[in-house]
């Protein structure tokens, strides 16, 4: 999954600089750095992540349905469908996380929904590993 759709903020491609990202959307309501790896900005629509480099490698958004494989899944049967479609599925520390759609989200905070470049799938790996 390298381009991520959302009807509410239209086409980014992860990899995307900051100076880019704001010239699509225009400029963020907040900038900070997270308490993770990430520097992000928040939109009325969604967080975008950006590692130490500037190149964007997260997006959260608040998404009551999802588009998945051209299916329209209501957040209430993510969960379903990707345990069905995903054998690798794993969770971490509350998340959800499907490596094959590069999507990660807590059933208990709906309707927010994370996706991910496939890059990116060791992080999720590791989060709340002792190693």
């Amino acid at each position: 999954m390298n381009v991520v759709a959302y009807k509410s903020v239209g086409l980014v491609s992860f990899g995307i600089g900051r100076a880019d990202l704001v010239n699509l959307l225009g400029a963020p309501e907040s900038e900070e750095k997270s308490r993770i790896w990430a520097f992000e900005l928040r939109y009325p629509a969604g967080v975008y992540r950006f590692d130490s480099v500037g190149q964007l490698k997260e997006i959260s958004v608040d998404v009551p349905v999802f588009e998945v494989d051209g299916e329209s899944i209501l957040f209430e049967n993510l969960r379903t469908f990707l345990e069905q479609r995903d054998k690798e599925i794993f969770e971490r520390v509350g998340f959800l996380v499907s490596p094959r759609f590069g999507l990660a989200f807590d059933h208990y905070f709906p309707s927010w929904v994370t996706a991910f470049p496939r890059e990116e799938l060791q992080l999720w790996r590791s989060i709340g590993s002792k190693n």
